[in-house]
């Protein structure tokens, strides 16, 4: 459903009356069910039920098939999804988990700071973004930071609307090549006494914000215009540096994004480790 779409009534899925007063709903469709089998029993000529299961799951969860030699790879590589809520208190957190996902904290965490509550999630096959944009209907803010071990991403809801990141301003709107840039005044909103320079450098190393950056270098290169070379030329050699004098991470490190947080007043690094085996 795109933006500022409004759902007809005819453009809704309707299931049998049976099925729904058992109290069902749609999971997938019996296509994509089929073509998930069809990819797990390719790769693993002799898979369990469980795998199966698991292949579903991942399906329902990232809309793609799963690859079992990829997955293998990332799990071992630590993984975190956590929701930071500025000013919004435990009590108030613990409310709206209450009636939004009560079994969070089972295998999950929250954690609690002068500066605010945390939610960390570590299932992979569980997703936890919808909950914390979800969340900031009441806390207004939600940063939600999605930490894949070798590259991390953010994505900033106000008001269960997101605000970050953002189209990059300077280029033009009707062009498919674009740049994604942080949304430095809801940040600022956000998390007050922060310098936009010192937000700027640490969110640069979005893994989002640095892919769509290399594919708009790359159609200026292409391009061979003498004002677009300009433009490439303009953006920094790469070269890893600290943000801040007392960080612990170069910005070729995606453990960085905890220095980021640390400087937001949310020092969490060593919670989100001991959750897990790294």
């Amino acid at each position: 459903m795109g933006a500022n779409q409004i759902l007809e009534e005819d453009n809704t899925e309707h299931l049998p009356k049976e099925i729904e007063e058992m109290g069902m709903v749609l999971y997938c469709y019996g296509a994509d069910l089929h073509s998930v089998i069809t990819s797990a029993l390719h790769q693993k000529p002799d898979i369990d039920n469980k795998q199966l299961v698991y292949a579903l799951n991942y399906f329902s969860v990232n809309c793609a098939l799963i690859s079992f030699k990829d997955e293998e790879e990332r799990r071992k590589k630590p993984y975190f999804n956590i929701g930071i809520f500025p000013n919004f208190a435990r009590e108030e957190l613990e409310k709206e988990l209450m009636v939004r996902q009560p079994n969070f904290l089972k295998n999950n965490t929250m954690l609690e700071y002068q500066s605010g509550t945390v939610l960390i999630g570590v299932d992979r096959l569980s997703s936890y973004t919808p909950l914390y944009y979800l969340i900031s209907h009441k806390s207004i803010w939600a940063l939600n930071i999605l930490f894949l071990g070798d590259h991390w991403r953010h994505n900033l809801y106000k008001n269960a609307l997101p605000v970050s990141p953002i189209r990059n301003p300077q280029d033009p709107p009707k062009r498919n090549h674009y740049r994604l840039v942080a949304n430095l005044h809801e940040f600022m909103e956000a998390f007050s006494d922060t310098d936009p320079q010192i937000l700027k450098n640490y969110l640069s190393a979005d893994a989002e914000i640095v892919s769509y950056q290399e594919a708009w270098i790359n159609k200026k290169k292409k391009s061979q215009k003498e004002n677009a070379m300009k433009e490439v030329q303009n953006f920094k050699d790469g070269t890893p540096y600290y943000v801040c004098p007392n960080d612990r991470y170069l910005s070729n490190d995606a453990k960085q994004v905890f220095d980021m947080l640390r400087y937001l007043s949310f020092p969490i690094e060593e919670e989100c480790f001991k959750l897990s085996a790294f």
